[in-house]
């Protein structure tokens, strides 16, 4: 267990992006040494080291030279469909990258925490746990499997946080997610499409933080479900949207995503969250993350 948070190192790769730019800022207010990498996007805050993390070589010379406690790996090809037509690119990014820093961690003795996704199951009924088997429908489920597979296979102390359409307020600089979109549609007071058949259970950045956090200073080891308990569809979370942000509902038009040819298919499933729960873990369903994101304002 981590007593002395100011003594622990904490890389984190993807730092720029939306996810890893949130961890970083998390943890540096919690008095952690952080260092962020990025690819592309430079960010002067983090004490940022530029990486490509397909570059197996500078994986581990970076991982060795730095030697940090802990390894947070955000960076990942997130777009569903560009995997579904590169899906040599998303394996490479998504699962051989994963592998070489599992395997530098692994020699440097450092903890990885791997922000994976639900995409690595396709349909279900019935809430599926942590130990179910896995059965991508997508190239970035598949993708995203193989980086699970491997830092399974080169690593005991791992944390793998399996999350679902990751929301929260985001830097001028970074994609949109699916709250901060569809902000901005309400605003232009027009009508606009969403998806009425797509399904999930959003995972509030903020409340993402405080789970992985506990979870390092508790020395938790294992996969995890960090996700919304409960399920809804895109239209449904927009008018959820509308209502905590005081829009109208109205300019939301629900359509199927039949209408288009979309090239990657979209999984439909439930997850369980009973594995954080029974640890007395609070997992924040969609109308708390909007209320807290309100209040932000």
């Amino acid at each position: 267990m981590f007593h002395k948070l100011g003594d622990i190192l904490i890389l984190v790769t993807g730092a720029s992006g939306m996810l890893g730019y949130q961890f970083c800022k998390f943890f540096e207010k919690k008095n952690y040494k952080i260092i962020g990498a990025y690819n592309s996007n430079k960010i002067v805050r983090f004490n940022e080291i530029k990486l490509d993390i397909t570059n197996e070589k500078k994986v581990k010379k970076t991982v060795e030279d730095i030697a940090p406690d802990v390894i947070i790996h955000c960076a990942a090809m997130t777009d569903v469909d560009k995997c579904e037509l590169d899906p040599k690119k998303a394996i490479e990014i998504n699962g051989n990258a994963t592998g070489y820093l599992a395997d530098a961690a692994k020699t440097n003795g450092s903890k990885i925490v791997y922000i994976s996704t639900s995409f690595v199951f396709g349909e279900s009924v019935i809430a599926v746990n942590e130990e179910a088997n896995a059965n991508p429908i997508n190239q970035y489920g598949k993708s995203k499997l193989i980086g699970e597979e491997n830092v399974k296979k080169n690593l005991k102390n791992y944390l793998i946080l399996r999350i679902d359409q990751p929301y929260g307020w985001v830097e001028p600089w970074q994609k949109q997610n699916m709250v901060t979109k569809t902000l901005d549609n309400f605003k232009t007071n027009k009508k606009f499409n969403v998806f009425s058949d797509w399904c999930n259970q959003p995972t509030y950045i903020n409340n993402l933080l405080e789970i992985c956090n506990e979870l390092i200073e508790n020395n938790d080891k294992g996969i995890y479900h960090c996700v919304s308990p409960r399920k809804l569809s895109r239209y449904e979370w927009v008018k959820e949207i509308a209502s905590i942000f005081n829009y109208n509902d109205g300019l939301a038009n629900p359509i199927s995503s039949k209408e288009f040819n979309l090239p990657a298919k979209r999984p439909n499933v439930l997850l369980s969250v009973d594995k954080l729960i029974n640890k007395k873990m609070k997992l924040m369903d969609t109308i708390d993350g909007l209320k807290e994101m309100k209040k932000m304002c």
